[in-house]
This record gives C-alpha cells, structure tokens and sequence, in this order.
C-alpha cells in the first residue's frame, strides 16, 4: 500500500475530509471522504472558492468567508465551526488550520 492509499484509507475510517486549495487557480480538490461530508455525488470539473461558499449555511458565510481572508493575510491559524447546507441536511464542520500552508483538514 502506497502512501496515498494509506491516507485515503485512514481518512476514511476516521471520517476526515481533507482538501487543497489552489489559491492562484482559485480551485479546490477534494478528498473522497470531503465529497461525501459536502454531500457531493462525483468531483466537479472545478470548485472555487465562491462555490464553495454557495454551499455554507447563509448564517456563516460572513463570518467563515472572513476568517479564511484574515488567515490568507496574516498567515495566522484559524480554528472554526459553521454549518454546511447539503440538500438533505445540514451539518456542522470544523475546520481548523493556517492557510499560509494551504493544506485544509475538516471533520464533523
């Protein structure tokens, strides 16, 4: 088992979603265990930020959208909860990281 296989692996017992942020391309990529925590059926040609945002809870979109923009400029970890609105649900995330790495964890 390869390195990437092991990951997938763990993450998926755990139910931890993982994810990259290509700031310069503003494109998102998911793992699979992120697809199904976003209620996401098949990985999008290509996920920005703002689509991203259309799937948070409207009540945490300002406050998430901010906290992301004070990490990106100060480098400064960020440790957060807010909700995601899926079609059947809503869940609540936390997300906690420093951006200035660009390497996000979530779990729920």
């Amino acid at each position: 088992m390869n390195l990437q296989e092991s990951l997938e692996r763990a993450t998926r017992i755990a139910n931890l979603g993982h994810w990259d942020w290509d700031i310069r391309k503003d494109n998102h990529t998911y793992s699979r265990v992120m697809f199904q925590i976003m209620g996401m059926e098949r990985e999008p040609k290509s996920f920005s930020y703002q689509d991203f945002l259309s799937r948070i809870h409207a009540d945490d979109v300002e406050s998430l959208d901010r906290c992301v923009k004070q990490s990106l400029a100060t480098g400064s970890p960020f440790d957060t909860i807010y909700r995601l609105q899926r079609e059947d649900e809503i869940r609540y995330i936390h997300t906690q990281d420093q951006l200035s790495n660009v390497k996000h964890s979530i779990e729920f």
